[in-house]
């Protein structure tokens, strides 16, 4: 699988892992742009973006949809998303147990059975192969959490393994590994 670093910034220069063959990146799929940005205080608009924050047990993100205008500060990230359907999509996905168990194997351990998901981190992350599916799965869950109606982990969970096209039961022995339950 091929990752996504082309999507999400990293504060600090690292060399970049090689990429595997069959799963295009975010980028080879048109979602999100092909610069990098960090969290500054010029943050764009226009554009729907997806913010998580950098030290915590599992992943937490949330969307801030085009034209709020907040500007998140201190120990969080920001991904700019082309689409407000991508940014949905993607934060349902980081919210996801298997992913949180995933990027959690990987992220810099912290004090206190915390991790660091930096965003060196959450760019290692595999991208569902066919993202406009992922996104169909993902985003309607993403959408009914904004209006005050989130998921369950388990129906999380399951959505997250069925845009990957695994599942859920494949992936229970990293979860259980790392401790992220649904």
């Amino acid at each position: 699988m091929t990752c996504a670093p082309g999507w999400v910034s990293s504060v600090r220069p690292r060399e970049r892992t090689p990429a595997l063959p069959d799963t295009p990146t975010l980028l080879e799929q048109g979602i999100g742009g092909s610069h990098r940005r960090e969290v500054v205080l010029e943050v764009a608009h226009d554009v729907a973006r997806v913010v998580w924050s950098d030290i915590a047990r599992a992943p937490r993100a949330t969307v801030l949809p085009p034209d709020d205008p907040t500007v998140p500060l201190n120990t969080c990230y920001t991904l700019l998303a082309p689409h407000l359907v991508d940014a949905l999509a993607f934060s349902a996905l980081l919210n996801a147990a298997p992913v949180g168990a995933w990027l959690s194997a990987i992220a810099e351990p912290a004090r206190g059975g915390y991790h660091r998901f930096m965003a060196w981190t959450i760019a290692r992350l595999p991208v569902p192969a066919d993202w406009p599916r992922a996104r169909d799965i993902l985003a309607p869950i993403a959408m009914a959490a904004m209006a005050g109606s989130p998921p369950d982990a388990r129906t999380l969970a399951l959505a997250a393994a069925d845009a990957y096209r695994v599942r859920l039961s494949r992936l229970v022995p990293l979860m259980d590994w790392c401790d992220h339950s649904t």
